[in-house]
This record gives C-alpha cells, sequence and structure tokens, in this order.
C-alpha cells in the first residue's frame, strides 16, 4: 500500500509539475489598480423580438501578491423583466497554468478566415477621454456576415471599453457593450 501511495504521490505531482505556470493576464489588468477600483459597464443586444439591456458593476476588492478578488452587481431586463444580480465574487489567481489551443481553433484549420485590422482611438467616457487600440474583425460564413469591433485601454479597470457586433444575413443581430462610468483608485 505503501508503495503505491508514494507512485501515486510521484505521479501527481510529475503531472503537475508539467503544467507550464504564465502571469494571469485577467490578474495583471486589476493588479494595476487600488481597491476599490471599479468599472460599470451596460450592454444592449437586439435580436429582432429578443432585446436585452444590461448594466453590470466589476469592484475590486481585494488584491495580494497572489489573487484579486472582484465583486461583480448588475440588473438586466430582458423581454420587459428586470432581475437583479445578486454580489457575486470571484477570484483571480496571480498565475495560472499556460492554456493549449483548442482543437477547433488551428490557425491551419480549413474554412472562413476573419479579415482584421487595428488602430487607437479616442473615447471620451463620463466626460474624461481615454486612449484606446481597437480590434475589428469581419468575417462571412453560412449566409452571415459578423463585424465585430473591440477598444481597450489599460487605464480602465478589466481594459474593456467598448464593444460593438453586428451580423447580417440570415440572422440578424446588433450588439453593443459599453463603460459609462470607472474609478482607479
Amino acid at each position: 500500500m505503501k508503495l503505491f501511495l508514494s507512485v501515486a504521490l510521484t505521479c501527481g505531482l510529475a503531472a503537475m509539475a508539467t503544467a507550464e505556470q504564465i502571469d494571469n493576464p485577467q490578474y495583471t489588468q486589476w493588479a494595476r489598480f487600488k481597491v476599490g477600483a471599479y468599472v460599470t459597464m451596460k450592454s444592449t443586444t437586439d435580436m429582432g423580438e429578443f432585446k436585452t439591456e444590461n448594466e453590470m458593476t466589476t469592484k475590486l476588492i481585494s488584491l495580494t501578491p497572489e489573487k484579486a478578488v472582484i465583486e461583480m452587481t448588475g440588473v438586466s431586463i430582458a423581454m420587459g423583466n428586470k432581475v437583479e444580480m445578486p454580489p457575486q465574487t470571484t477570484e483571480i489567481p496571480a498565475k495560472m497554468d499556460k492554456p493549449e489551443l483548442p482543437a477547433g481553433l488551428d490557425p491551419g484549420a480549413e474554412g472562413p478566415k476573419p479579415t482584421t485590422s487595428e488602430g487607437e482611438e479616442e473615447v471620451t467616457i463620463d466626460g474624461r477621454t481615454v486612449k484606446c487600440k481597437w480590434f475589428q474583425s469581419v468575417i462571412e460564413d453560412a449566409g452571415n456576415k459578423t463585424v465585430s469591433k473591440s477598444w481597450i485601454c489599460e487605464d480602465v479597470p478589466g481594459n474593456v471599453v467598448k464593444v460593438e457586433t453586428t451580423m447580417e444575413g440570415q440572422t440578424k443581430m446588433t450588439s453593443a457593450t459599453w463603460v459609462v462610468s470607472f474609478k482607479t483608485e
């Protein structure tokens, strides 16, 4: 029995040692700010008769060298019904296992490839102007054309400033998410 436990422990430790640890990008984003920093975002989705509106606040409530803890609260309105989200906390470890590329996302795989572009643009949030990098992708597949554009800024908690997506063709959809306010300290 001791031999079995010894072998099992050795194999378990060897398996743990093979997982390469990297800095967790989500932790790095929040670690630049002081406890109490927050971001409030609104979003809308319109798929014909199905429309939703959301407002979500994410707040940094604890920060150590090992982890960040964020709390999310919000409200959602769908089909005329308002639902308040109770506070939910999430621990974000400073380190994480290096992710492997999922099989379906192989860059050499067959299938439609998006057209991408990027640039810089200033965005005004609650009277403050922030410099953003934006990234856009356009992909056509199965009778639909999807255009998605994201604005990112390291000076805003969570980094995401705005995201807009439209789908035209067999399926029609528009979606927008944007920061309405934020505090960094």
